[in-house]
């Protein structure tokens, strides 16, 4: 199976763009915490409702962290959440979207643009959301990748172990 890609802001917003509203909406949250995909589609509607700092259980790693939802996305989340999750499945409101929904959308997405000769992503996936989110917090200076707990590289960035490396050349 193909790695993702990071992708520039510039293609993310293309894509973004041709997604379906909540699958939209679901990345961009990603975007913005960083969090997996999975993690987001499991975001509960009473703890968004709540407050705008949640604690979320990684699920990968089992590790709790808080996470910040800036005003305008919690809002968004809000008003499509559903009674039980804020991304509540298609068939079964007890149950959250699935990855692979938003998955199917978002290379779907990137298919188009690709055919139209628009950009050069061959994989894209709901994962290069997260790895744009440590491109970003690495450019910001200061702040620490260790809130995306693991070391891969994203970006040409190199990450080890939360800890920030120098970089030889700018990205």
């Amino acid at each position: 199976m193909a790695r993702s890609q990071w992708v520039c802001d510039d293609v993310m917003r293309l894509i973004l763009a041709a997604m379906m509203p909540a699958n939209r909406l679901a990345i961009e949250c990603s975007l913005v915490t960083g969090l997996r995909i999975s993690d987001v589609l499991s975001l509960h509607t009473e703890t968004i409702r709540k407050t705008q700092r949640p604690y979320v259980k990684d699920s990968k790693t089992g590790k709790t962290h808080r996470i910040y939802i800036p005003t305008e996305l919690r809002q968004r989340l809000l008003q499509q959440a559903g009674t039980i999750w804020v991304f509540e499945g298609r068939s079964d409101a007890r149950k959250h979207r699935t990855r692979g929904a938003v998955y199917k959308d978002m290379t779907q997405a990137a298919a188009i643009y690709r055919r139209s000769g628009l950009t050069d992503v061959q994989h894209i996936s709901p994962h290069s959301a997260r790895k744009v989110a440590a491109v970003r917090a690495y450019k910001q200076g200061g702040q620490e990748i260790r809130c995306l707990y693991h070391s891969e590289r994203y970006g040409r960035i190199p990450l080890h172990k939360g800890r920030r490396r120098k970089v030889r050349s700018a990205v």
